[in-house]
């Protein structure tokens, strides 16, 4: 079925490429077809990402028509989710005899690895020669939790082998290493302390995304110290428990048990020169917080330390202990539950945690963290700017501020741009400019805020909420970030602050900034206005000279952007550039809403570019071809400023074609040869 939802440009941007990845995941030709019709905006490499995780293999092939870059995530996405015809398509289509291939090759392998498709990864050696490391491969797999791939991989993997002879077995007499344990032999010693280095990072994986079993069944081959046998590490009285628990091998409670066992008979490993980093300790320890069986993988490491060890480390008195980020607190739904079981580990709750849970917008732990945790309340301006506006979920929004405001938490308006500029909701920023309504700040602050939440793609509703509290309207931002229905509502508000006269053309850094935002509708809309001039686009040169594949829809923009030009435009527009004519006194928009009169115009002293544009004005059959004809030049001279800068880096250069990819992927020089740029083909081709 077709999507449903706010359609063409009267959606904000971000909404409307977003609709723009659900039509392309959708599988439905007819909905990729209107949205790519109506999106008004660039088209991104995100947009084929989202197809390539869907597994639509007619959206795929649609986009990389239309000259949508092919990215590492949509490599990525398609290995992840076990599509093999959509990674096919990608890797002959996107990145074909490209210098970019073995990178999106191993994207690729990253992605199935951290699906667990071992048949992709054995593909990908078998056609297109993947040469993996094993050890990148078994933390991958442990990255993504896959247990099955983990531990097929980490037993092909030397350097996370268990060592041949033990350290304890390795006979009389031989030379001692720290803490008293016999050291490897002299050949075998650099191997250990490659072990040593390698170990700590994939068990932190396995920590962190693998269940609690699996660390159960590797902790000990993965710990950082090769530990003597378990029989030797207890009292005698205690090895013939330790050879039960041994064999019971892979069972979950072997793991446990063992690490427990050997908690006792092992502080040296936390003590002297040779102990194990407290770093290595604190990064485990956040691991295990941070995970979904975090209450089991706690339980498991206070065991293994420990527990006098791990209350070291979650006082401080170890390492420094960082658990939280606002993106991780976001997702946890138990976070309070999380907290109390730490703090009974010995762990003190503080401020840190109180900034935490306001990022996240948790207030219901906040407010326990203040009432029964003895937590001091911080309401200060400092900690309202730099821990709560416009942070958060859009969920519950306006309540933790409520509850904020209750407590006796003073907002401003410098918190009402904040809010703005990091856009959570917009009920939540009408709020807030409700509570703030009346002040005055020595800047227009309220202006800042309008500008701020235009450019997040605020609608008029909220935007109305701020011009109601004294905010100057922006009409440069309304077009960057927001909807035709935006512009149209902000210019009529700016004619009115105007008295009536006539928008003036943006000055040209404001619109390199909306072409920079890729907002298609709202460009269209400026410069059927008059309110564009054709001068304040980016020279072509500029395009060219930085063009990758990645940033090819700026090539795109500017050339559908060139081709509104009529002539009679592009002559005004050179009287205007040699300085021919006075002042222009604007566009056409003089709509001053219900209430304000325009008032009456001077006579104009020059003519002035046609508006508004009819929607099917654009340049004659020459302008287009002389456009092409530039296009052509500029791609061709980049490319081979970039082919000369390559051999210069180089002893024997590169082949010839290949300085085609860091300029655009075989699929956009497609569309260029589709489009009708015949010249910057050929150049192309033969530089």
């Amino acid at each position: 079925m077709p999507t449903r939802g706010p359609s063409g440009t009267k959606a904000k941007l971000l909404l409307r490429q977003r609709l723009l990845c659900l039509a392309a995941s959708s599988g439905h030709a007819a909905s990729l077809d209107a949205s790519l019709a109506q999106c008004g905006c660039a088209l991104p490499s995100e947009v084929l990402d989202a197809a390539a995780a869907a597994g639509s293999l007619a959206g795929c092939e649609r986009l990389l028509a239309e000259g949508c870059a092919c990215a590492q995530p949509a490599f990525n996405a398609a290995a992840m989710s076990r599509h093999l015809t959509v990674l096919t398509l990608l890797l002959a289509r996107g990145v074909h005899n490209s210098r970019l291939k073995p990178e999106s090759v191993s994207a690729a392998a990253y992605g199935a690895s951290r699906g667990g498709h071992a048949d992709i990864i054995s593909w990908l050696q078998a056609a297109h020669g993947y040469n993996p490391s094993r050890l990148e491969l078994v933390k991958l797999a442990a990255e993504g939790g896959q247990a099955q791939l983990f531990e097929l991989m980490m037993a092909q993997c030397p350097e996370l082998s268990a060592p041949a002879q033990d350290d304890a077995g390795a006979g009389a007499g031989q030379q001692q290493g720290p803490g008293g344990q016999p050291a490897p032999p002299p050949g075998q010693q650099w191997d250990e302390r490659r072990r040593r280095e390698t170990r700590p990072d994939v068990l932190w994986r396995v920590v962190e995304s693998c269940p609690v079993e699996v660390l159960r069944r590797h902790y000990d081959t993965l710990w950082p110290r090769r530990r003597p046998p378990l029989a030797l590490a207890l009292p005698a009285t205690g090895a013939a428990a330790a050879g039960a628990g041994a064999g019971a091998g892979a069972g979950a409670g072997a793991g446990a048990g063992a690490g427990a066992a050997r908690a006792g008979a092992g502080d040296d490993e936390f003590a002297g020169e040779d102990r194990i980093p407290d770093w290595h300790l604190c990064f485990l320890l956040s691991a295990a917080a941070g995970s979904r069986d975090w209450d089991a993988k706690l339980d498991f490491l206070v065991a293994a330390w420990g527990p006098s060890v791990a209350a070291q480390v979650l006082r401080g008195e170890r390492g420094q202990l960082k658990l939280w980020d606002c993106g991780t607190v976001g997702g946890f739904t138990d976070f309070r539950q999380r907290l109390q079981r730490l703090r009974a580990l010995g762990m003190p709750l503080g401020a840190r945690e109180a900034e935490a849970a306001a990022r996240a917008g948790h207030a219901d732990v906040l407010a326990w963290l203040w009432d029964e945790c003895g937590v001091p309340v911080d309401l200060s301006d400092g900690f309202l700017a730099e821990h709560v506006a416009g942070y958060g979920q859009a969920a519950g929004r306006v309540a933790f501020l409520q509850m904020l405001q209750q407590r006796g938490a003073l907002f401003t308006v410098d918190h009402v741009a904040l809010e703005a500029e990091r856009l959570v909701s917009e009920e939540a920023l009408r709020w807030l400019a409700r509570a703030c309504a009346g002040q005055q700040p020595a800047a227009n602050g309220w202006s800042s805020a309008f500008a701020n939440a235009a450019r997040s793609g605020a609608g008029v509703d909220t935007l109305r909420a701020l011009r109601d509290c004294g905010a100057e309207t922006d009409l440069a931002a309304a077009a960057a970030g927001g909807s035709e229905q935006v512009l149209e509502w902000t210019a009529a508000e700016q004619v009115a602050e105007r008295g009536g006269r006539p928008l003036q053309p943006l000055q040209d850094t404001d619109v390199l900034a909306i072409f920079d935002s890729g907002n298609t509708a709202t460009l269209t809309w400026l410069w059927r206005h008059g309110l564009l001039r054709p001068g304040a686009l980016p020279e072509l040169q500029g395009v060219c000279t930085a063009l990758t594949p990645y940033h090819f829809w700026r090539l795109q923009l500017w050339t559908r952007l060139q081709l509104l030009v009529t002539p009679s435009q592009r002559q005004f527009q050179t009287r205007r550039e040699d300085g021919g004519g006075g002042e222009s006194h604007g566009s056409v928009v003089t709509t001053a809403p219900a209430g304000h009169a325009p008032e009456p115009q001077p006579q104009q002293q020059e003519a002035h570019p046609p508006a508004p544009y009819a929607a099917d004005c654009g340049a004659d059959a020459a302008s287009v071809a002389v456009r092409w004809s530039a296009v052509g030049e500029e791609v061709g001279r980049a490319a081979r400023e970039r082919a000369a800068a390559r051999k210069q880096g180089t002893s024997d250069g590169y082949r010839r074609a290949a300085y085609l990819d860091e300029l655009m992927l075989p699929n956009q020089l497609a569309w260029l040869e589709r489009e009708g740029c015949e010249r910057a083909v050929a150049r192309l081709s033969l530089a």
